[in-house]
């Protein structure tokens, strides 16, 4: 029975291919509209974009700013996300806001890698992979199959004829548990993925 109820959690997540290509393909199209707004600022915006980004990674004793850890910062911006992930699935109309949310997740992404690249050339390479691939190693996964199951559980609650929901095609506790169980995961690998983010993150400033 255990092993029967945990197939169902991670069938909420991972049953859909479809949903997770789909997921998949509009984050790398965020990247690449992240990229695109990157490049299309003006020299202005720029400089102060790189001024705030060479201050935050880097010591830089004449400015007198103390960003302190992102771990703060970064969990609770990435568990908001997951949040409004979470409620945007309760709906069957609501879910493409899940969608809207990992769109925006590769445009941070894209606009920041590409700002760290122009900015610091080769040096930059070694920055991003320092900086930024570890914790989205985690965290992408975790958005991508965030916004999976927030489409699968949504579309879910138009089947009259599953027995897991009711009449009026909402979902009933069991459903709900299932589905709460999934973020209830994802929120653990956010993380997970912070806490490596705020780990490495004195390293690039010592």
């Amino acid at each position: 029975m255990k092993k029967y109820k945990i197939q169902q959690v991670s069938s909420l997540a991972l049953g859909n291919q479809k949903a997770i290509f789909l997921s998949a393909f509009l984050f790398l199209i965020g990247i690449s509209a992240g990229v695109f707004l990157e490049l299309s600022m003006d020299s202005a915006d720029k400089m102060h974009a790189a001024q705030f980004l060479n201050q935050y990674l880097y010591v830089n004793d004449a400015s007198g700013i103390d960003y302190g850890n992102p771990f703060f910062s970064s969990t609770g911006a990435n568990l908001f996300l997951l949040i409004l992930m979470m409620l945007s699935g309760l709906s069957t109309i609501g879910f493409p806001a899940a969608y809207l949310i990992i769109i925006y997740k590769g445009m941070a992404l894209g606009f920041s890698a590409g700002l760290i690249l122009e900015n610091f050339a080769i040096s930059g390479i070694a920055t991003i992979l320092v900086s930024m691939v570890p914790q989205n190693l985690l965290l992408i996964p975790a958005f991508i199959l965030a916004a999976s199951a927030a489409q699968n559980y949504g579309l879910s609650g138009l089947s009259h004829r599953d027995k897991r929901y009711k009449k009026n095609g909402r979902p009933d506790a069991v459903g709900l548990d299932r589905y709460l169980a999934v973020y209830l995961i994802l929120a653990v690998l956010v993380l997970a993925a912070c806490l490596l983010e705020a780990f490495i993150f004195p390293f690039l400033r010592a």
